[in-house]
């Protein structure tokens, strides 16, 4: 408590970020070259080994996957990113390819995880969004607060991103209020 004002207490919360690694999903580009962006946005370096990442739609309420990519075992530093792209080969160093194309547009219902091992294994979820109009739902007992991201059509897909600004979402509730549509990195 701070102080004494008039019989009212005023207390102050310090909110410290969390130390460590910690990976998110920060940019999902759909437009003509579709590219993913993971970063680092801990204070200390990250293994990829064993990291999973999961582009999927819902089809009747059940999980169909797209894209299941697992990456490279090697160290993203902290505050780094990585692209995951579809070019083959990929047009930037250090980029990886995916294997496929992202088979999404800009007016596409879809759901991204992140894992730390298998995404089938909600307590592997390190990271989770859902993108269009309507939401696809996560693994049990993972949430995503406050809807479905939108704002992508097929007329700024190419020059714009879902993007990710804050990083206060986590395990198991991720938020909306962490993403928007901004101009595309790339």
């Amino acid at each position: 408590a701070l102080g004494d004002a008039g019989g009212y207490t005023l207390t102050v919360t310090a909110v410290v970020p969390p130390t460590g690694p910690r990976l998110v999903i920060s940019e999902i580009n759909v437009g003509s070259d579709d590219y993913v962006v993971l970063r680092n946005a801990g204070t200390a370096d990250a293994s990829l080994n064993n990291v999973q990442f999961l582009l999927y739609q819902s089809v009747g309420g059940i999980a169909k996957p797209d894209n299941n990519i697992t990456l490279p075992n090697q160290i993203l530093a902290a505050g780094a990113s990585l692209y995951l792209v579809e070019q083959n080969p990929p047009t930037t160093p250090g980029d990886i390819y995916i294997g496929t194309n992202i088979f999404y547009g800009g007016g596409s219902d879809f759901a991204a995880l992140l894992c730390q091992g298998p995404c089938s294994t909600p307590s592997n979820v390190i990271d989770y969004a859902t993108f269009g109009s309507a939401a696809t739902p996560g693994p049990a007992g993972v949430t995503f607060a406050g809807g479905p991201v939108s704002g992508l059509s097929f007329s700024n897909e190419d020059t714009h991103s879902y993007t990710r600004a804050t990083f206060l979402g986590q395990f198991p509730t991720f938020a909306k209020s962490d993403w928007s549509v901004a101009p595309a990195s790339r």
